[in-house]
């Protein structure tokens, strides 16, 4: 499956960020799964604007494919083999990577609107 997963993993640098995450009261992690949430949205829309379209096959089988709010993740990708190719560049109808910008944007914004969170609950 072709596809772009979001979480917060567990690993090299980002441990103590998983574990921070974590220790936060239950009502903090709820906000933070909804701003995850919120951003697949956001990306499988963004995704879907931009597939090369000959069929719309590809367009239309993107999607959320697993969630998991305990473990703040969720995955979205495609169950068509030809995915990674399109998101190479085989298609003059999106850059090479598409995908991937998408995802690294997102994951900015993310990260960003997730410490905003945190300094309003802080503060407030």
């Amino acid at each position: 499956m072709a596809g772009l997963k979001i979480s917060i993993e567990q690993g090299g640098s980002i441990r103590s960020e998983r574990q921070f995450a974590f220790d936060f009261p239950k009502i903090m992690r709820d906000a933070i799964w909804t701003l995850i949430r919120r951003k697949t949205f956001t990306i499988v829309g963004q995704v879907k604007r931009q597939m090369p379209v000959v069929t719309g096959r590809a367009r239309a089988d993107w999607g959320h494919v697993e969630q998991s709010k305990s473990e703040l993740e969720t995955i979205q990708g495609s169950t068509l083999v030809y995915v990674p190719r399109l998101n190479e560049g085989h298609s003059q109808q999106a850059p090479a990577g598409f995908i991937d910008t998408i995802a690294l944007v997102a994951l900015q914004e993310l990260v960003d609107e997730i410490a905003a969170a945190i300094d309003r609950k802080w503060q407030g």
